[in-house]
């Protein structure tokens, strides 16, 4: 599906996921199957998160593929046919094997993004939170308080993800969000329009950089609208 340019694939590549997994069509659904690195360690727990994004900015599908537990689905997307993580042994070591499978084919000029995340996927967090910054950006520090103390009032437990965007790839669009940037689900939680290019730069909020509670009704909305 790449290669005929129906779907463009955005892996995040780590010292993890250091390949970029195969996507393809399978009796009309849509499969994302990979492998992470040899030497993982045996208690692994982390899972890796599988999302689609329609041209129109929609999420079409989203999966955590767990590595110890079930292949679950973010509110509001549909549950996938099927998904796995397994070890695979050789004489040089193991590997870890993931796939997931969902119903369905997403439209053309979709985004296929996938990460991996050492950490056991969230149970109850319907959305991922990024904070998207770089040292030495003087709003950063701020917007992240006022991140963390939104989550608190929006739902206890959720996670806040940070990302430095000068470790990202030249080629990472994240790299085009200006500094900072909250995204959910891969979107500006205030609206701002995906970036064109990779090209970095600093954020000006109107008003101010956003207080806990405009934070928080920011999130109430997406949340409800993301389990319509």
């Amino acid at each position: 599906m790449i290669a005929a340019g129906r779907v463009t694939l955005e892996p995040r590549i780590d010292h993890v996921l250091r390949r970029p997994p195969d996507v393809y069509e399978e009796e009309g659904d849509l499969v994302v199957a990979g492998r992470l690195e040899r030497g993982l360690p045996r208690d692994l727990g982390g899972h890796i998160d599988v999302t689609v994004i329609a041209p129109d900015g929609a999420r079409v599908y989203d999966a955590q593929v767990n590595y110890r537990a079930d292949t679950v689905s973010s509110a509001g997307t549909p549950k996938p046919r099927h998904g796995s993580f397994r070890r695979a042994h050789t004489r040089y070591g193991s590997y870890g094997v993931y796939s997931v499978r969902f119903r369905g084919l997403p439209p053309d000029g979709s985004v296929v993004r996938v990460r991996h995340d050492p950490a056991p996927h969230t149970e109850g967090q319907s959305m991922r939170i990024e904070l998207l910054g770089f040292p030495h950006c003087p709003h950063t520090p701020l917007l992240r308080s006022n991140a963390q103390a939104a989550l608190s009032l929006v739902h206890e437990g959720w996670v806040l993800e940070e990302v430095n965007q000068e470790t990202l790839g030249a080629g990472d669009l994240r790299r085009g969000w200006p500094a900072p940037t909250l995204l959910v689900n891969g979107r500006d939680l205030f609206g701002m329009p995906e970036p064109a290019a990779p090209s970095m730069g600093c954020r000006v909020y109107e008003g101010g950089v956003p207080s806990p509670e405009r934070i928080a009704e920011r999130l109430r909305t997406m949340e409800d609208a993301s389990e319509r």
